[in-house]
């Protein structure tokens, strides 16, 4: 299926898109010109299916040779302006045309070896670079040409994905969502197939190991009565967190073998629980607690469902790269006004983490200071209540009562 004939048919009459072509020409200095961004895959899948048609006023272009911002041609009518990336951006009430320069566009990565590239090879560098394989698709305006085999594969299969996972976690994190809100969206917006990503890797496997492995050590050593650990360390935060709850449904992310679930359950609540280790989870269940086995980095739950989340010493588990997204996911979560007691250790940078008599075994941490976790939350939560404690000669927790922003 020839994608081409469908975009063209969506565009055939448009005025403001014919617009844009020429002011982009006038402003490509004889060189090629693409067209991307959602207003190609947005207006293929609209012309396939008449029920999901849109009208898009946004207009993303790449052009192949360096961009003069002085002397670029304005028309008359059109403001001037840059976008946060200082790439030039032409406005007209509601209409807006983004130019790039290709050898701007392409994959970071590929920078060094950009002298050396053919125009080709910038352009699959770029389709290289875009969040979701749905995106990785052009008009290439010269040739009159769909191009892009993921993106085209994208459409024919109906599926919304990730491309380049470091690209959709900073695309995420400006915006201040998670990457499954931004696939979930893309999916239902286009009546697609949603394809979430799995960012576990060999030291979270070797984490989830380590749980498996030592979960019923971890039982008799941690799992005792949460109340005379919080009476000592964290009865003020507690009591507050409780306090300012405006409902019951709590998930505990992390929950270990229950012993935090538990204590908040005798408190009236009605708490979830999660853990990656299948074996946690058991003796979870085996306590009388609803617990699954999931990863934490991916929560799957509906958005606007918890009054409360409850993460005590285990987003210590996520690299720091990718603890917005996990933030961002919990928020989503978290009914309007939802608290997130939050609970860190104190410390700098990460680490593999080797337990004194378990050492078949490692677990991956990252640890954090009172101005970093302060740095990760100001987006997505305000901070109510804090606490700073010593729990041994070697270990200091950062404990962070919080409501959602």
């Amino acid at each position: 299926m020839d994608l081409t004939k469908f975009f063209e048919q969506s565009f055939e009459k448009n005025e403001n898109f014919l617009d844009a072509i020429s002011i982009v020409r006038q402003n490509s200095d004889g060189g090629k010109t693409w067209v991307v961004g959602g207003l190609v895959f947005r207006n293929i899948v609209g012309a396939l299916d008449p029920t999901n048609q849109e009208n898009i006023f946004d207009f993303d272009f790449i052009i192949e040779k360096e961009i003069n911002k002085g002397k670029l041609i304005v028309p008359k009518g059109w403001g001037l302006i840059e976008t946060h990336f200082g790439d030039p951006r032409l406005v007209k009430g509601n209409m807006q045309i983004d130019i790039w320069s290709l050898n701007k566009a392409i994959d970071p990565g590929d920078k060094g070896a950009i002298e050396n590239m053919t125009t080709n090879e910038k352009l699959e560098s770029y389709f290289r670079r875009v969040p979701l394989t749905i995106q990785a698709i052009a008009y290439d305006v010269e040739n009159k040409k769909i191009i892009g085999e993921k993106g085209i594969k994208a459409i024919k299969d109906k599926l919304i994905e990730v491309n380049k996972p470091e690209e959709c976690l900073s695309f995420c994190k400006a915006r201040k969502i998670s990457v499954r809100n931004f696939i979930s969206k893309k999916a239902k917006d286009l009546n697609f197939k949603a394809i979430y990503p799995s960012f576990s890797g060999l030291l979270d496997k070797e984490t989830e190991e380590f749980y498996d492995l030592y979960a019923e050590d971890y039982e008799k050593e941690r799992g005792g009565d949460f109340s005379s650990f919080m009476q000592k360390n964290l009865s003020e935060e507690v009591d507050f967190f409780l306090q300012e709850l405006k409902g019951k449904k709590i998930l505990d992310i992390g929950s270990g073998t229950g012993r935090d679930a538990l204590f908040l359950k005798k408190q009236g609540l009605e708490p979830t629980c999660i853990d990656i280790s299948s074996a946690m989870v058991e003796i979870c269940k085996q306590k009388g607690l609803e617990a699954y086995r999931k990863d934490i980095e991916d929560l799957d739950f509906e958005e606007v469902s918890f009054d409360g989340v409850w993460a005590y010493t285990s987003l210590l588990h996520i690299p720091k790269k990718r603890i917005y997204n996990s933030l961002a996911r919990i928020r989503e979560i978290l009914k309007e006004d939802g608290l997130l007691f939050l609970g860190m250790v104190e410390g700098e940078g990460e680490k593999i983490h080797q337990s004194p008599n378990k050492s078949e075994k490692r677990r991956f941490f990252a640890l954090y200071s009172d101005s970093e976790v302060r740095e990760i939350l100001k987006d997505y939560f305000d901070i109510l209540k804090y606490k700073r404690f010593q729990v041994s000669e070697k270990e200091t927790y950062l404990v962070y009562v919080c409501k959602k922003i």
